[in-house]
């Protein structure tokens, strides 16, 4: 059982006036029959009755210092005045990987500043990606946040499912037990289904069903669309935890020439020409993640 003081009133200067401590919210004689809530009040009542005896002679100032040295240390133990207040989280690369990356150093990668790491599982069901053992392995061991992500190549909607399937048994062989990715990622970037624009709403809708009926929620699903082609798919973007949306521009690295997608994102990938440390050659890094989507981060 946890108490916490709340509430210390002291009147020094009036001795008629009783000394009272607040226990949650609750007068200390509620709980006075509890010897080791007593204890600590004798020991409480102790420090203060130290601190009281070495001021000099009604000195208010020493006595506010004092005092509040006392709260700080010994009621609060320590805890920032509103611990309520969320701490600030920084936000640091969003980067993308798979084996065309080839040998990852990801105590480097993770060590420059890297927030996020978005792990390529497989290209459909047809192609396992040849290192996402080894990187999910690796970036969970040097303490790196991640998720993962699959290419979307179904021709049917059975088939969105059996990729759907085949992404979550995947991710789970390396993962079960371990870090769970932040979320599932479905790379949607080309018309597939055998071709017809009109059924990828439908595909991608079959292969969100089945992620769920595996355990993953909505809210752990992310969409990434290709820009040029996020108006002809009409998915159902309202579904799913984030959008995240390609648009490069000069593609040169840095996302001051890079364009801002023309569609509402979550997430900006802005390159294809990013640079990290740890990795040799090119990666892909994206940016401008909405509150929605930090959340999404910090929450696991």
């Amino acid at each position: 059982t946890e108490v916490m003081i709340v509430g210390f009133t002291w009147y020094p200067f009036d001795p008629t006036q009783q000394t009272q401590l607040t226990l949650n919210n609750l007068p200390y004689s509620i709980l006075r029959n509890n010897t080791n809530i007593l204890q600590k009040m004798n020991e409480i009542s102790t420090s203060v009755a130290k601190t009281i005896s070495k001021l000099n002679g009604g000195n208010t100032q020493e006595l506010e210092d004092k005092l509040k040295e006392y709260i700080d240390k010994k009621l609060n133990n320590n805890t920032p005045t509103n611990p309520g207040t969320p701490k600030p989280q920084h936000i640091g690369k969003i980067i993308d990987v798979s084996e065309w990356q080839g040998v990852i150093d990801w105590p480097s990668v993770i060590a420059d500043s890297v927030t996020l790491s978005i792990i390529r599982v497989q290209h459909g069901s047809a192609h396992q990606d040849l290192k996402y053992m080894e990187n999910l392995q690796k970036c969970i061991s040097a303490g790196g946040k991640h998720a993962v992500y699959a290419y979307f190549a179904a021709t049917s909607t059975s088939d969105a499912q059996q990729e759907a399937r085949d992404f979550y048994n995947r991710t789970q062989k390396v993962v079960a037990g371990k870090q769970q990715p932040i979320f599932y990622a479905i790379d949607v970037e080309n018309i597939e289904m055998s071709g017809d624009v009109t059924q990828m709403r439908a595909g991608v809708e079959a292969y969100m069903s089945q992620l769920n009926a595996l355990g993953v929620p909505d809210n752990k699903i992310v969409l990434y669309i290709a820009n040029h082609l996020y108006d002809k798919f009409n998915l159902n973007v309202a579904r799913p935890g984030a959008i995240w949306i390609p648009s490069y521009g000069q593609n040169d690295g840095t996302l001051a020439n890079s364009l801002k997608p023309t569609h509402p994102y979550d997430l900006h990938q802005f390159t294809s020409k990013g640079s990290v440390k740890g990795i040799s050659g090119n990666v892909d890094m994206s940016a401008e993640p909405s509150e929605k989507f930090k959340e999404l981060i910090f929450s696991a």
